[in-house]
Protein backbone atom coordinates (compact mmCIF):
# COMPACT_ATOMS: atom_id res chain seq x y z
CA UNK A 1 0.00 0.00 0.00
CA UNK A 2 2.51 2.25 1.04
CA UNK A 3 4.63 1.46 -1.89
CA UNK A 4 1.45 2.57 -4.39
CA UNK A 5 1.11 5.80 -2.00
CA UNK A 6 5.12 6.17 -3.01
CA UNK A 7 4.36 5.50 -6.86
CA UNK A 8 1.80 7.93 -6.30
CA UNK A 9 3.41 10.95 -4.55
CA UNK A 10 6.62 11.03 -7.12
CA UNK A 11 3.53 12.06 -9.85
CA UNK A 12 1.99 14.68 -7.51
CA UNK A 13 -0.72 12.59 -6.73
CA UNK A 14 -2.42 12.51 -3.38
CA UNK A 15 -3.67 10.10 -1.63
CA UNK A 16 -7.11 10.07 0.85
CA UNK A 17 -6.58 6.85 2.96
CA UNK A 18 -4.37 4.19 3.02
CA UNK A 19 -5.19 1.28 5.02
CA UNK A 20 -2.92 -1.51 5.99
CA UNK A 21 -3.99 -4.81 7.26
CA UNK A 22 -1.75 -7.01 9.16
CA UNK A 23 1.19 -5.84 6.91
CA UNK A 24 4.61 -7.28 6.62
CA UNK A 25 7.26 -5.59 5.07
CA UNK A 26 10.30 -3.61 5.79
CA UNK A 27 8.95 -0.56 3.94
CA UNK A 28 5.51 -0.67 5.64
CA UNK A 29 6.03 2.35 8.50
CA UNK A 30 6.55 5.24 6.91
CA UNK A 31 3.52 6.71 5.03
CA UNK A 32 4.35 9.33 2.71
CA UNK A 33 3.18 13.55 2.91
CA UNK A 34 0.87 12.55 0.06
CA UNK A 35 -1.25 10.57 2.01
CA UNK A 36 -3.97 12.43 4.21
CA UNK A 37 -5.00 9.70 6.54
CA UNK A 38 -3.60 6.82 7.27
CA UNK A 39 -4.99 3.71 9.29
CA UNK A 40 -3.18 0.60 10.30
CA UNK A 41 -5.33 -2.64 11.51
CA UNK A 42 -2.72 -5.91 12.88
CA UNK A 43 -3.58 -9.11 14.95
CA UNK A 44 -2.20 -10.75 17.28
CA UNK A 45 -1.15 -14.36 16.19
CA UNK A 46 2.21 -15.80 14.99
CA UNK A 47 3.17 -13.00 12.84
CA UNK A 48 2.89 -10.69 15.51
CA UNK A 49 6.83 -10.30 15.08
CA UNK A 50 6.99 -9.96 11.75
CA UNK A 51 3.64 -7.40 11.05
CA UNK A 52 3.97 -3.50 11.49
CA UNK A 53 2.35 -2.21 14.50
CA UNK A 54 3.62 1.07 14.48
CA UNK A 55 3.41 4.22 11.49
CA UNK A 56 4.90 6.88 11.29
CA UNK A 57 4.38 9.87 8.91
CA UNK A 58 7.01 11.76 6.58
CA UNK A 59 5.26 15.10 7.21
CA UNK A 60 3.01 14.96 10.39
CA UNK A 61 1.25 18.87 8.96
CA UNK A 62 -0.13 16.87 5.87
CA UNK A 63 -0.73 12.93 7.19
CA UNK A 64 -2.72 12.23 10.12
CA UNK A 65 -2.60 8.37 11.85
CA UNK A 66 -6.57 7.76 12.02
CA UNK A 67 -6.19 3.95 13.23
CA UNK A 68 -3.69 1.56 15.16
CA UNK A 69 -5.86 -1.25 16.28
CA UNK A 70 -4.89 -4.37 17.34
CA UNK A 71 -7.57 -6.57 16.32
CA UNK A 72 -8.14 -9.37 19.24
CA UNK A 73 -9.27 -12.55 18.23
CA UNK A 74 -8.60 -12.10 14.28
CA UNK A 75 -5.41 -14.16 12.95
CA UNK A 76 -3.53 -13.10 9.67
CA UNK A 77 -6.03 -14.34 7.67
CA UNK A 78 -9.57 -13.09 9.45
CA UNK A 79 -8.20 -9.83 9.88
CA UNK A 80 -10.14 -8.43 7.33
CA UNK A 81 -13.26 -9.42 8.45
CA UNK A 82 -13.00 -6.35 11.10
CA UNK A 83 -16.10 -4.05 10.90
CA UNK A 84 -14.10 -1.37 11.38
CA UNK A 85 -12.04 -1.82 8.08
CA UNK A 86 -15.33 -1.07 6.20
CA UNK A 87 -16.21 1.47 8.29
CA UNK A 88 -13.47 3.71 7.88
CA UNK A 89 -13.20 3.30 3.92
CA UNK A 90 -17.12 3.78 3.77
CA UNK A 91 -16.34 7.17 6.09
CA UNK A 92 -13.86 8.26 3.62
CA UNK A 93 -15.77 7.76 0.30
CA UNK A 94 -19.07 9.76 2.64
CA UNK A 95 -17.04 12.43 3.08
CA UNK A 96 -15.62 12.48 -0.41
CA UNK A 97 -18.86 12.46 -1.43
CA UNK A 98 -20.10 15.21 0.31
CA UNK A 99 -16.90 17.34 -0.54
CA UNK A 100 -18.57 16.72 -4.12
CA UNK A 101 -21.83 17.45 -3.89
CA UNK A 102 -21.41 20.51 -1.90
CA UNK A 103 -19.40 22.11 -5.14
CA UNK A 104 -15.92 21.56 -3.57
CA UNK A 105 -13.24 20.00 -5.22
CA UNK A 106 -12.64 16.42 -3.33
CA UNK A 107 -9.56 16.95 -1.25
CA UNK A 108 -7.80 13.98 -3.27
CA UNK A 109 -8.04 16.32 -7.05
CA UNK A 110 -6.15 18.93 -5.32
CA UNK A 111 -2.70 18.72 -4.73
CA UNK A 112 -1.63 19.45 -0.70
CA UNK A 113 -0.85 23.14 -0.12
CA UNK A 114 -2.75 24.53 -2.92
CA UNK A 115 -6.06 25.63 -1.99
Amino acid sequence: MLSVARDLREKDIPVELTIQVDSVGIDDVTVPSNVKEGAIFHAHDALMFMTTKRLKVEDSSKTKIVANILVKGAGHLSITRDPRIRALVVKTIEQLRAESSAGETPAAAVPYGNP
